[in-house]
Formats: structure tokens, sequence, C-alpha cells
């Protein structure tokens, strides 16, 4: 992802099919409260061909941040919340189970079931279903909503 695609303006990052694994171009919903924490990050000092993460997770001209470095990142961070105690289990905490926690987030805050699969890019509820899994009163419901589409 390139700075280019965050748009702060409008609160949306902009997942072009170039690079996107869907390969469709859509605006992803950045929440307000995240907005503060890219603000930080001087952006607009950078030009907005430059990567997003590079090397050190910071922008960077030509190098995006290595395959498995997210995946080590949060694994580290995981282990530091669970060793100081802020997290009593790590058990399938990954980078990816992000994704998991943040849809089962949305449900919990009452978000509508179709924002959410539109939000995670997904083509048909039964995809957004397998990622609330976890949060077993929703299947039910995400089925039903399916069968009145």
């Amino acid at each position: 992802m390139k700075i280019r695609h965050i748009d702060l303006e409008h609160g949306v990052i902009n997942a072009v099919s170039e690079v996107s694994k869907t390969k469709k171009s859509k605006g992803i919903t950045i929440p307000d409260t995240m907005i503060p924490l890219l603000e930080k990050m001087n952006l607009s000092q950078f030009p907005p061909g430059w990567y997003l993460f590079g090397e050190g997770f910071k922008p960077h001209p030509s190098k995006q941040w290595g395959r498995n470095a997210f995946y080590n990142k949060m694994r580290t961070i995981v282990a530091e919340l669970y060793k100081t105690g802020h997290m009593d289990d790590i058990e399938g905490k990954t980078f990816y189970s992000l994704k998991d926690s943040g849809a089962i987030s949305l449900v919990v805050e009452g978000i509508n079931m179709l924002d959410i699969r539109d939000q995670l890019r997904h083509s048909d509820l039964s995809t957004t279903q397998v990622y609330l899994e976890k949060f077993k009163n929703v299947s039910a419901e995400i089925k039903g909503q399916k069968k009145k589409l």
C-alpha cells in the first residue's frame, strides 16, 4: 500500500485493484478513532508514491516491509502484552486474527451486517460469517440475512 492510497480528508483507504487481494478497487472506511493515529505519521511529508510501511514500519521510497514482518511484529506485541498481564490468552492471536476480532467488534457495536461485509470487502455474507464464527449468536443471524437477500 502506498501513501497515496490513504485519504485522511475523506477517511478512506483506497484499495486499488492492482494490489488488492480481490483484484477489485474499493474504498475502505477508516474509523474516526484511527484518523489521529494516521495523522501522527505525518504522511503529507512523504511523496505519495512511497510505501506506507517500509523497513522499520515506516514509509519507504521503494521497499515494502518484508512478507512476514507484520506476522513477526504482531507475535512480539502479543507476547509482550501476555507477559505484562494485558492479555490472558494468546492462543490464535496473529496479525490476520485482527480481522476476526475487528469484525466481531463491529457486530458488538451494532453495525449492520451488510456494512461489515462491505468493510471486509467480501462479495457474500457467508464469507463474512467465517470471520464471526467465534461470536456464535451472529452466525444464525447472518444465515437469515442471506436468505432475505
